[in-house]
């Protein structure tokens, strides 16, 4: 089989929602670099504020690096007007994924013409409540696979879930990608209770989740959301990719470490270390701790290297009277070639110590420990100090009171952390990722330079460095954009 994606996605008509977060903008980047006779991509963004989707959308373009890919495939086709281009291959739809239909009024010509459809929108929040999770990235996906069933053209859906559904399988588990992640109910129990506002059957849900050892909210709500789409797909073909922690991307961006991701699980505590307030972090007693920190212009690859096959793939079986619909997972990993949690933290504290934060309250430094160790490290380090800092918030006044209230902030960030993602390091996952190499072998040689899957060749020592350069870059930006907002707010009132 050889496969070109550029003339998979050829005259197609994709809609995509989740385009404003870090996964999404790239990989409509991707898309329209990788195929520019795409017929149209459709992108789902909601009206914010004053600016209307369409608006929103124009800024994105204008201001995210993604689009620097874009512009470099115009140039070579000598379009110099690559933001005129993308507008007239791009439509902004006005909509919200946690709405029924997206609470589009209009569907008819967008039901008429899909014929790819991508949900990667998520709330990737470690610490919302189960019920605010349930809401973004269960009913969200519902109403995604709701609006896509409604198509004319039985278009191929894709579902970006998470490697982590099976976070309550631990150490050293081999988890293989053909079997679905099997939860205690069936996922339309929670889907009517949601429907319903029956507070009582969502919790006995959540305790049912926790029983069996999902260990935050985020994968337990990603958990139910591909149990749904595998149960509920019908004659939809469909596509679960399943990505790992994804970090900064790798090879194509310009900006090494280019991130966009500011509420993940690595970010914030790439950041705490570099501020000196992770100092301690959890290894499992008898296993080799890894991390699975995955490029995120792989995974973009991975996505579509996975749906131009199957495009491929869909086109062959329209010929013959075959027209059952079946589904495939593929993880996005960086599988064999994850990097050790004795060079991750190390190299870490060893940047952030030859770059120093100005706002870092020590300098850096992280002892791994295990079991009991960990918690009792916890209990000594985080606890404790955290109730003796707030029994003194009366007393302390002056230059003192503004660097106890910063250091609680971030001590009690750092513990609600070690709560709900602990177990990405202390757990060793082993993902077969052994489809995916199958799937990028399929495609035609020149398109393997764009879609590359050479994971092989990344030196972690600088992926590392890179990432942390990035991590400080985003939090820099997410500061400014915080300031900027308040001043607005102010001028206002």
């Amino acid at each position: 089989m050889s496969v070109s994606a550029r003339k998979e996605f050829t005259g197609r008509h994709v809609l995509l929602t989740g385009v404003t977060g870090y996964v999404g903008q790239l990989l409509l980047a991707k898309l329209l670099a990788l195929s520019p006779d795409i017929a149209q991509v459709y992108v789902v963004i909601r009206s914010k504020q004053s600016l209307s989707a369409s608006q929103r959308f124009r800024d994105l373009a204008r201001t995210s690096l993604a689009f620097e890919l874009v512009e470099k495939s115009c140039h070579a086709r000598g379009i110099d007007d690559h933001l005129g281009w993308i507008e007239s291959k791009c439509t902004a739809v006005s909509g919200d994924v946690s709405k029924p239909e997206f609470g589009i009024q209009d569907m008819k010509a967008l039901m008429e013409t899909i014929d790819v459809f991508i949900h990667s929108a998520a709330d990737v929040g470690f610490t919302n409540t189960f019920t605010d999770a349930v809401r973004s990235n269960l009913m969200g996906t519902v109403n995604a696979l709701d609006f896509a069933k409604q198509c004319i053209k039985r278009p191929l859906f894709c579902y970006v879930s998470t490697a982590y559904v099976s976070a309550h399988q631990r150490f050293d588990t081999y988890v293989h990608e053909a079997v679905p992640v099997a939860i205690p109910f069936p996922a339309k129990v929670l889907v009517d209770a949601m429907r319903d506002s029956d507070a009582r059957r969502i919790e006995a849900c959540a305790e049912m989740m926790v029983e069996m050892k999902w260990p935050n909210t985020y994968v337990m709500s990603k958990a139910c959301a591909e149990n749904y789409v595998l149960d509920h797909h019908g004659e939809l073909p469909l596509e679960i990719i399943r990505p790992s922690m994804i970090a900064s991307a790798w090879k194509d961006i310009s900006q090494p470490g280019w991130n966009k991701s500011p509420q993940s699980g690595a970010t914030l505590c790439t950041y705490a270390i570099g501020l000196g307030a992770l100092t301690i972090a959890p290894i499992h007693e008898h296993v080799k701790n890894h991390l699975d920190l995955v490029p995120s212009d792989y995974v973009c690859n991975v996505i579509l290297a996975a749906l131009s096959t199957r495009l491929y793939e869909e086109k062959k079986k329209s010929a013959t009277t075959d027209s059952s619909a079946t589904s495939r997972i593929h993880y996005a990993v960086l599988g064999k070639h994850r990097i050790a949690a004795n060079i991750f933290f190390p190299r870490t504290v060893a940047y952030f110590r030859k770059h120093p934060m100005p706002a870092r309250i020590r300098n850096p430094r992280v002892k791994l420990y295990s079991g009991k160790t960990f918690d009792r490290s916890v209990a000594l380090r985080y606890t404790a100090p955290i109730k003796v800092l707030k029994a003194l918030e009366s007393v302390l006044v002056g230059p003192l009171a503004k660097p106890s209230q910063l250091l609680v902030g971030a001590m009690e960030m750092i513990s609600k952390l070690f709560r709900v993602s602990r177990w990405v390091v202390e757990a060793e996952f082993n993902f077969n990722d052994q489809g995916v190499a199958k799937i990028f072998n399929s495609l035609v040689p020149d398109e393997r330079e764009i879609l590359w899957d050479n994971l092989g060749l990344l030196n972690k020592e600088e992926y590392i460095d890179e990432f942390c350069a990035g991590v400080v870059k985003l939090m820099a930006e997410e500061e400014r954009a915080k300031a900027k907002t308040k001043m607005q707010i102010k001028s206002n009132l």
